[in-house]
């Protein structure tokens, strides 16, 4: 468990999988708004929250805990149950019941409950917190995230295609893409996230649906590639392509938040 100092007047905001990569990235953006003092759980403290009795005390949760990835999650089922679903229903009830709102980070995946079994938890999630929120007057935001890089231990703690063409240009050797790598996909930088995540802490109104966030801009992989100059072969029979584009729908972030995201992936890619 860490904190922020706390100073005056600034509000404590409990996240929960802060040794996680958004996470960690989250607890240094927040350190410099002096609104909140930061307390982080996160599984390397045993505090992953499917065993919390109370969050009072907090202005807010943000729950980014989860066990991710379509091939982690179909992998190892029952983990992605417990860690998912079993911890977000635990602290979305938790929170209902003492007046706390809780930000939920879901994924674009989510539009697709179907396609894979990642899909399905994230979805399954949703529609708990949606139903919380409309029978016992919870305060569930739910930010469907689209596909997220950069930032501190990007390279560490994730897989993403982003990452794997960075090895791969880093190791010289040949891209393997699931699909034929015309599939589209909405890159964003864990920045934007993060700003996003701390705008929607600042509204205190109630969002009664789930908010892209996302550049709003779709780059296939072939296109991703000859960013890379990378040459890749294809696995076109591959289970886990998903959706054949998947890109934010970002105005209803501006409405609710003022949101825009920031950072450029040409510019990313430039210091990699």
């Amino acid at each position: 468990m860490r904190i922020q100092k706390k100073e005056k007047n600034n509000k404590p905001i409990m996240i929960v999988g802060g040794d996680g990569y958004i996470g960690i990235n989250l607890c240094k953006f927040l350190q410099h708004k002096k609104e909140f003092a930061v307390w982080s759980y996160d599984s390397k403290r045993g505090s992953r929250g499917e065993n919390f009795t109370s969050v009072d005390g907090y202005s807010a949760v943000v729950l980014l805990a989860a066990f991710p990835g379509v091939i982690n999650c179909r992998a190892n089922m029952k983990k992605a149950v417990i860690d998912n679903i079993s911890v977000a229903f635990n602290i979305m009830n938790v929170a209902a019941n003492e007046d706390i709102p809780v930000i939920f980070t879901s994924s674009q995946a989510a539009k697709e409950p179907f396609d894979n079994f990642y899909a399905t938890i994230k979805r399954i999630i949703e529609i708990e917190a949606l139903r919380l929120n409309k029978d016992a007057a919870a305060d569930n935001r739910i930010l469907r995230l689209t596909n997220v890089y950069g930032g501190s231990e990007y390279i560490e703690k994730k897989n993403t295609v982003i990452k794997q063409f960075i090895m791969a240009r880093k190791n010289k050797i040949k891209m393997v893409v699931n699909g034929d790598g015309s599939q589209i996909r909405d890159f964003i930088h864990v920045n934007d996230v993060c700003n996003a995540i701390y705008l929607c802490l600042l509204n205190d109104k109630k969002v009664s649906e789930p908010v892209d966030i996302g550049t709003g801009t779709g780059l296939s992989i072939k296109e991703l590639a000859e960013k890379f100059g990378t040459l890749f072969t294809t696995v076109r029979d591959s289970d886990t392509i998903g959706a054949s584009k998947s890109v934010a729908d970002i105005e209803l972030a501006k409405e609710l938040f003022n949101f825009e995201s920031k950072e450029s992936l040409t510019t990313y890619l430039k210091g990699v």
